[in-house]
């Protein structure tokens, strides 16, 4: 079997590679899905989300079992009550400072190696301090690359 070498656009023009040349892509693979905000109030970009029922969400909160489990993140800047949000489930969401400012109760965006968690005392939001109170479930959801953007990260819940 012949080795082929593959063909490239470079400037406009298709190209085939020399014997030297590398080739380097980067794969950034997202999953998105859509949910009914069923929460009486809207729900903003960054905020987690836990599925409550067939085709809808709510804002998630690790202060019970039924409300730590993480859906994904809220990718629409805003979204009101009963409308459709669209929900990152997996890869990278990048949001703001501002935006991860408002979610997290933090300034500047998010901390770089930090792992944050789903907060078990306002709904909704992240906290890079993993919960410690009896009753409180440790429910870790993403890793801080930089201020804006954050790996979505899925594991099980600890309850304290």
């Amino acid at each position: 079997m012949a080795l082929r070498k593959p063909l490239v656009v470079i400037a406009g023009q298709v190209t085939q590679l020399s014997d030297s040349d590398t080739l380097d892509a980067y794969i950034d693979e997202v999953e998105l899905t859509n949910a009914d905000n069923s929460n009486a109030s809207a729900i903003v970009k960054g905020q987690v989300v836990y599925a409550d029922g067939a085709g809808t969400c709510d804002k998630a909160q690790a202060d019970s079992a039924s409300t730590s489990i993480l859906f994904g993140f809220v990718t629409d800047t805003t979204v009101a009550a009963a409308a459709t949000a669209q929900i990152q489930t997996e890869g990278i969401i990048t949001a703001t400072t501002t935006e991860w400012d408002a979610v997290s109760d933090e300034t500047g965006g998010l901390d770089a190696g930090d792992v944050y968690y789903i907060s078990p005392t306002v709904a909704g939001e992240i906290t890079a301090v993993a919960p410690s109170t009896a009753t409180q479930l440790v429910a870790p959801i993403g890793l801080a690359l930089s201020t804006t953007e954050l790996q979505i990260i899925h594991h099980q819940d600890v309850l304290l």
